[in-house]
């Protein structure tokens, strides 16, 4: 019978310590033991964990990129409950958990490379295309905890999760805790803390780790690795080390006192040049039978991670094909042809719902690109430039908004004053159309405008939360709630 995985969360405060290279090599290594590993990248600012294990199938590089991830699985349970109640929704997760995970999980193809049932799958931080930023911005944590009770969906996520592979090793967002990235170390069984030796660096780390202890219970085990250690200076050298296993040393009480010295020792990880300077895995260039190289440095993790004494991998890289490490050493280039950008989307022109926007032509600088991030996320709106020619404009546009579901008002001085504006404003509320309202500046607005519109809630395009606000009022009046 299989006993229940555990659960890594790899965390440091900041970027370019190497915690996800660190972690993709540990996943290796695991693998290599025959482990069945899942990793998942919660960080949704960085996420780069996805290019090291890349390494590990550089064929496969593109479909691994355009797979749906953390992200895109959030968004499709916000759909799921669409118009559930939410003592409904805990339901409907339960029926469909298993099928939406595999949806959203990345297996691998990597052959014999590791022994018995050793593999290494992803679940991407979310599809790496255009949508993705876009996705991230405007989705609301606040609805996904509270309507949907995410919390119980995560809880059945690890649950599952922990009862398919021996090791789920979570890349966390740096930085501070919030909210998308708190849950991870709520059902972390081992916190895997990578700092610096600066004194910023140990500071904060120690601090958070703190913070995460006091959230999570007395169970969690603490392990602070040492990053990016560079041998010169000897004598500051040691006064660093010496300052942060004071720091970290309320959090080790899992480690035995003269287990403590060898766990420091044993898991610095040494500054090597060659990994700054190119995107590799360690396990696949180095043997971790040298005690000075980093893939050692993962081995002695490992082995106190897991509590064995395990044989080294010696070099991954000998199972790798010769057109694979070929397809490792290739240069990746800038888009010269800007193949990466899209142009402005079009109106929409289907016979599905979709919202009408209401602007003034000289704010289209700024209206465009929100109304591109709304198209991203699969919502239709219509606008002025789907007008065909030689039409009666102000007919077929009071046609238009009578069709719609909602009115989108980009409202600012010069819309306010546009005839046209206030014209759609009129029908709209004649025919008793939703109207969402987006400020786009603080300009007073004229008296009659002041009094058609001041029932309404407005989104002030300022706010730090203006994109969650946004996604959520739409999901709210649009016809499809949750875009697929």
């Amino acid at each position: 019978m299989r006993v229940s995985g555990e659960v890594l969360t790899f965390y440091s405060t900041k970027m370019g310590v190497g915690r996800s290279m660190g972690l993709a090599s540990i996943a290796c290594i695991l693998a290599s033991k025959g482990k069945r590993v899942l990793v998942i990248d919660w960080d949704f600012d960085n996420p780069t964990v996805y290019r090291y294990l890349a390494l590990l199938s550089p064929e496969n590089e593109e479909q691994i990129k355009s797979s749906p991830g953390l992200i895109d699985l959030c968004w499709d349970v916000l759909r799921a409950a669409r118009g559930l109640r939410p003592t409904q929704i805990a339901d409907v997760i339960a029926e469909n958990n298993f099928s939406m995970l595999w949806a959203h999980i990345t297996p691998f193809s990597l052959g014999g490379r590791f022994v018995n049932e050793g593999r290494v799958d992803i679940m991407m931080a979310g599809r790496q295309d255009q949508r993705f930023n876009v996705r991230v911005r405007y989705f609301s944590w606040s609805e996904f905890y509270d309507r949907c009770d995410g919390a119980a969906f995560f809880d059945a996520m690890f649950d599952w999760m922990v009862a398919e592979y021996d090791y789920v090793l979570v890349d966390s967002l740096g930085g501070r805790a919030r909210s998308s990235v708190l849950f991870p170390f709520l059902r972390t069984d081992k916190l895997i803390v990578c700092f610096t030796l600066d004194e910023d660096s140990v500071d904060t780390s120690a601090s958070a780790t703190g913070f995460i202890k006091s959230r999570t219970g007395g169970a969690l085990q603490v392990y602070p690795v040492t990053m990016r250690v560079d041998s010169a200076e000897r004598e500051r050298l040691e006064l660093r080390k010496a300052y942060a296993r004071s720091k970290f040393a309320p959090y080790l009480a899992h480690l035995r006192g003269h287990e403590k010295e060898k766990y420091w020792s044993g898991v610095e990880n040494p500054e090597i040049p060659y990994f700054s300077y190119a995107r590799e895995l360690p396990p696949l260039r180095e043997n971790s039978d040298d005690p000075k190289s980093l893939s050692s440095a993962y081995e002695r993790l490992v082995a106190h991670i897991t509590g064995t004494s395990l044989a080294g991998s010696g070099h991954l890289g000998e199972r790798l094909t010769q057109r694979e490490l070929i397809g490792m050493d290739r240069t990746e280039t800038a888009d010269p042809e800007g193949k990466d950008w899209n142009v402005y989307a079009t109106p929409y022109e289907g016979e599905g719902g979709y919202g009408f926007v209401s602007y003034a032509r000289d704010d289209g600088d700024v209206v465009l690109p929100i109304v591109q991030d709304i198209d991203y996320l699969d919502y239709h709106l219509w606008w002025d430039e789907g007008i065909p020619g030689a039409t009666e404009w102000l007919l077929y546009l009071e046609k238009k908004i009578k069709q719609s579901n909602y009115v989108l008002l980009f409202l600012s001085r010069r819309s306010a004053i546009s005839t046209n504006v206030q014209r759609e404003i009129e029908i709209a509320q004649q025919i008793g159309k939703p109207l969402i309202i987006i400020r786009l500046d603080k300009s007073d607005l004229p008296q009659s405008m002041q009094e058609s519109l001041g029932e309404y809630q407005m989104l002030d395009i300022s706010a730090v939360a203006f994109e969650e606000n946004l996604g959520k009022t739409l999901r709210l009046v649009h016809n499809v709630s949750v875009p697929s």
